[in-house]
């Protein structure tokens, strides 16, 4: 099975693609009107990214983990992080717009905003939705405008821009979906509303609390059972939600506030300003005073 990183996927479309049809930033790439990739038939593919695409023209079938998708006019589909996505039927889809989403801001995106979680859920095991002609007219225009955004050299707040309509894109989406899936009646598993509550435990205790035991208890289950529904439901332990949590956290700490690395150490719960240092570090691949003066 090949896995398909982001990075990896800047320097390929750099290199091959029109560069009119394509907009890349730190953690996002758009592509406009532009064909699916050419990927010979059952080739397995691990995505270590997270793609939203609308197809214009054409028909595709393929797998997405263990759920067939039939792409078609006016057909979306949402892949996540560690899917993995195997092409069925011969290569036909024409014509499409993406929206690629690396990992790490993605993972981001749904700590920030746990209310999408029950949609992404829904999202993981129905990945694809039939739009409305409304619905293609309003993502048409959206994506349109995020990828203006991106190529306007000239506004001092392009980033911040474009990433709140971004935001309000994926709210959007999420809107679609949870349409569909209160017209097919579908309901959450308990392991389901099991990862939403922890999800929701884990955001408002992180900074305190950052044993899987602690929150297992407060659901009235076992750590190893909570470490297993985390895993299956998500594709994360529960650990990684947890430290998610806590670089995201420190990230904006360094980013948008002038509080001294010690004080962002200390109301983050480390012992010391060294040992938060070193898991920055790990987890970063540079210091918090490096992170600090790359995004000032």
């Amino acid at each position: 099975m090949l896995t398909s990183n982001f990075e990896s996927l800047k320097k390929t479309l750099s290199a091959h693609f029109d560069p009119k049809q394509i907009a890349i930033g730190d953690d996002v790439v758009l592509l406009n009107d532009i064909a699916f990739p050419n990927v010979p038939q059952q080739t397995s593919i691990q995505l270590d990214m997270a793609i939203f695409g609308l197809c214009l023209d054409g028909n595709l079938q393929m797998m997405i983990d263990n759920n067939i998708v039939n792409l078609h006019r006016n057909s979306y589909v949402v892949v996540l992080p560690r899917q993995v996505i195997e092409i069925k039927s011969p290569y036909t889809l024409q014509k499409g717009i993406f929206i690629c989403i690396s990992r790490q801001k993605y993972t981001e995106v749904m700590l920030r905003l746990r209310e999408m979680l029950p949609f992404v859920l829904y999202i993981k095991s129905h990945p694809c939705a039939e739009l409305a002609e409304k619905d293609v007219v309003w993502l048409k225009g959206y994506h349109g405008r995020i990828f203006e955004e991106m190529r306007d050299s000239d506004n001092m707040f392009r980033e911040q821009t474009y990433k709140s309509l971004l935001m309000a894109m994926l709210y959007k989406v999420c809107n679609i979906y949870g349409r569909d899936a209160f017209h097919k009646n579908e309901v959450h598993t308990r392991q389901d509303d099991i990862f939403i509550k922890y999800m929701d435990l884990v955001t408002n205790n992180f900074r305190e609390h950052r044993e899987v035991s602690w929150y297992a208890e407060r659901l009235c289950i076992t750590p190893k059972y909570l470490t297993t529904v985390v895993k299956h439901v998500s594709g994360k332990s529960a650990n990684e939600w947890i430290w998610n949590n806590v670089i995201s956290e420190a990230k904006l700490e360094l980013r948008t506030t002038h509080k001294p690395i010690q004080q962002i150490a200390e109301d983050l719960n480390f012992s010391s300003q060294s040992f938060f240092g070193k898991y920055f570090r790990q987890y970063t691949g540079m210091s918090p005073q490096a992170f600090r003066k790359d995004k000032a």
